[in-house]
């Protein structure tokens, strides 16, 4: 991306009508998606230096704050100055399906419920249904939701 005196800039490209836009040269927009990635990269870069700086200056701090409040995540205030520093901890808990559902049939055969204490759920893994006899499908079919993202393009040798 060193040589950009051949390629259009991405200030230049937004600047441009729609119509010269599609004249655009593959080259040309492999150049713009390395100019993003760039700036994605850099961007990154400084967010995880001011992430780095806000935890080192308050993390204590907030950390302490969270014990006090007898929580290991979560969202503390701390009032620095005439602002308030807004820190959040986001807990993220896994729990071993095996495990889960050897107690679930525990419970179940002890005469209870174990959706009082447990969601329970299916899933159907698409490699798994896609190998499916069509008899089988059908079944499930009316269970089955599909949603699809957004395209992504990108520009790649011809192999």
């Amino acid at each position: 991306m060193s040589d950009n005196t051949n390629h259009i800039t991405l200030d230049k490209a937004r600047a441009m009508p729609s119509a010269e836009l599609a004249n655009l040269t593959l080259a040309d927009i492999e150049f713009l998606n390395a100019e993003i990635a760039a700036k994605k990269e850099a961007l990154k870069a400084d967010q995880d230096w001011m992430s780095a700086y806000m935890n080192d200056r308050f993390g204590a701090i907030a950390a302490g704050k969270r014990l006090e409040a007898g929580k290991d995540a979560g969202t503390v205030r701390l009032d620095v100055e005439d602002k308030q520093i807004v820190t959040t901890t986001k807990k993220s808990v896994s729990w071993d399906q095996s495990i889960l559902a050897e107690i679930c049939n525990r419970i179940r055969a002890a005469g209870e419920q174990p959706e009082v204490y447990v969601d329970i759920s299916y899933n159907v893994p698409e490699k798994r249904y896609a190998d499916w006899p069509d008899n089988i499908k059908a079944e499930f079919l009316r269970a089955r939701t599909v949603k699809v993202s957004k395209p992504t393009f990108e520009v790649a040798e011809k192999k």
